[in-house]
């Protein structure tokens, strides 16, 4: 997963007239790989696939070029759950669960839990993070509630995952939105709450925009690519062995023949041998390809 990507589509539309803006996100292709290469439970998948939809419909209005990070954390059967997603909507995510995970795929799962979101510039800005108690029957409603506390902004977020694709749309009043039309959020959610998760899932976007939204004035942007793929490398696991240490790496082994790291978010695999952890511990930058299993 780490070598290639997976697309869908996202395309943001604004109400201009309203001061209301939105986005749909659908991703075809990809989902089934990458939940079953860490064997996730349907449950655990389902609200995994959920946050992965959620993501980019988050960070495509990010306005520098970095990361954001969508986390859920609790002390219930899946204790944490986290996606993230660049400013290129490049996104990757993973939970971790313990035991058998039954029933539905709901917030109820985190127990007693946080919900929060991390902006992470690339360059210049401050790292801003947020958290609010995870409250909501369903994540779209989690994440309602988020802004509702966090940014103060009416937002509505509708998310659906199956076996093989993700979608969600999100609606949401812009900062300091005036209009003359008092009515326009209450009419939208209206319409919003009428799309079942099969019709998110399966109508091409301008059908859903038009179905929803025929009576409105709406600008629909081009539409941007979504990828699921993992920034994981040698370079980054090579980099996380240094920050260890060269004491316990060297400890690590002794004890196992091999050092071996593996991925949290797309399984990847990296061991490393005796003559790799030589050389990553004699030069600078390591550059050991030859005995590299990956």
């Amino acid at each position: 997963m780490s070598e290639s990507s997976s697309q869908g589509v996202l395309t943001s539309f604004l109400f201009p007239e309203l001061s209301i803006r939105g986005a749909l996100v659908q991703i075809e292709s990809g989902w089934a790989e990458w939940r079953l290469k860490r064997h996730y439970p349907d449950t655990v998948a389902r609200m995994l696939g959920q946050a992965m939809a959620a993501a980019p419909l988050l960070a495509a209005s990010l306005k520098f070029e970095g990361k954001l990070s969508l986390q859920a954390e609790g002390d219930g059967a899946v204790p944490l759950l986290l996606v993230q997603a660049t400013h290129d909507l490049e996104v990757r995510g993973m939970a971790r669960f313990n035991g058998e995970i039954g029933g539905a795929a709901s917030p109820a799962m985190f127990g007693n839990g946080r919900l929060g979101m991390i902006l992470e510039p690339e360059r210049d800005g401050q790292r801003y993070e947020a958290m609010v108690p995870l409250a909501g029957e369903t994540l779209g409603a989690c994440l309602a509630g988020y802004f509702s506390q966090s940014e103060q902004l009416d937002t509505r977020v509708q998310l659906a995952a199956d076996d093989t694709r993700l979608a969600g749309i999100l609606l949401q009043k812009m900062p300091s939105a005036e209009s003359d039309d008092a009515d326009a959020w209450p009419r939208l959610l209206a319409l919003s709450e009428t799309l079942t998760e099969s019709e998110l899932l399966s109508l091409p976007v301008e059908q859903l925009i038009h179905r929803l939204f025929h009576e409105e004035e709406v600008a629909v942007f081009d539409p941007r690519r979504v990828s699921l793929s993992c920034s994981c490398s040698h370079a980054r696991t090579s980099g996380l062995l240094l920050g260890m240490g060269e004491s316990e790496v060297r400890s690590i082994l002794e004890e196992q023949g091999e050092v071996e790291m593996e991925c949290g978010f797309c399984g990847a695999q990296y061991v490393y041998l005796p003559s790799d952890v030589e050389q990553l511990f004699s030069a600078e930058q390591a550059e050991p390809e030859s005995e590299l299993r990956h």
